[in-house]
């Protein structure tokens, strides 16, 4: 007769941890940081999420939210949480900073149509130190409907990310779904 034995998981919510305010606190501390180094603290305050909606690694929605009555509206930005495991940092918030150029362009420049990445973004994302690219490396095309993008070497972001304070940094990384 065969024996099993028993996995033992490791401690799921130690004692004084509060897990949601650990991690939602180091993503809105990104996104503060992010704000005073690459876009000179002019973006407005917006609600940050994690969701696993689609196969975007992060989403800019506008005009998400809103107070009971009406009188508050803002934006959103949401993180998927199924990349984390499989990309690095440095890539993960890079992917903030390029909803944060979304951001931007809603209430500072010119939004395109849904989705669409235009010249304006490009400038834009480039100015922050990440080049817009169709197909995520040099030589893709800057704009259009599906565009990704990639860390200029020696660019803005690559300077800030490398002097993040700590508490920036995601405590959790979450086992992906993909």
């Amino acid at each position: 007769m065969a024996t099993t034995t028993k996995k033992v998981a490791p401690e799921v919510t130690p004692e004084g941890l509060n897990i949601t305010k650990e991690q939602y606190g180091a993503l809105q501390s990104a996104f503060d940081y992010y704000n005073k180094e690459l876009f000179q603290g002019e973006l407005p305050r917006i609600m940050l999420t994690f969701s696993r909606r689609s196969q975007a690694v992060g989403f800019f929605a506008p005009c998400q939210w809103h107070t009971e009555d009406n009188t508050v509206n803002t934006h959103e930005i949401s993180m998927n949480p199924d990349y984390m495991k499989e990309r690095t940092f440095k890539q993960f918030y890079s992917t903030l900073v390029h909803e944060m150029c979304h951001l931007w362009q809603e209430v500072g420049g010119e939004p395109p149509r849904r989705c669409y990445h235009n010249k304006q973004f490009a400038d834009k994302m480039e100015a922050c130190g990440l080049m817009t690219s169709n197909t995520g490396a040099a030589g893709g095309k800057r704009t259009g409907q599906n565009m990704t993008h990639y860390v200029i070497e020696g660019g803005k972001y690559e300077k800030a990310f490398e002097v993040m304070p700590h508490e920036c940094l995601i405590p959790f990384i979450a086992d992906g779904l993909i």
